[in-house]
């Protein structure tokens, strides 16, 4: 996370890593994405189009999560919590209902993220998010 001053505005920028993992789907002729973290899916034609399609994915969802103002509720419905030492949570453990797709992701990946707040003067929030091409 960075927060900085810039011209009368404040800035924050927010990097979220998550795993992404991916498969053929043989039947439909597509790659598919997946974050078990967020819970978002997402395919592609080709396995770099599926990660990108994914990586796009993960920023809209984060980012449609803060401007709906749902974005911590839906981290810890999700199971996350704040780390406040060093080290790595409890292992994810996937819910029910994707447990029971007995679908294998057999190739993981890392997805990196950016959601860009910037809060100016009178209040008002402006939200971007870029992709972090590998």
């Amino acid at each position: 996370m960075v927060l900085f001053q810039q011209e009368g505005a404040m800035q924050l920028t927010i990097t979220a890593r998550v795993v992404g993992a991916l498969r053929k789907d043989e039947e439909a002729g597509v790659f598919e994405s997946f974050c078990p973290a967020l819970q978002v899916y997402s395919q592609g034609t080709t396995e770099q189009e599926a990660r990108a399609a994914l990586e796009s994915a993960v920023a809209l969802f984060l980012s449609d999560c803060f401007q709906r103002g749902i974005l911590d509720r839906t981290l810890n419905s999700r199971g996350f919590s704040q780390v406040l030492t060093s080290g790595i949570a409890q292992p994810l453990i996937l819910p029910e209902e994707f447990a029971t797709m007995r679908k294998t992701f057999p190739e993981a990946f890392e997805v990196e993220v950016a959601l860009h707040l910037i809060a100016s003067r009178g209040s008002t929030l402006a939200i971007h998010h870029t992709r972090n091409d590998a």
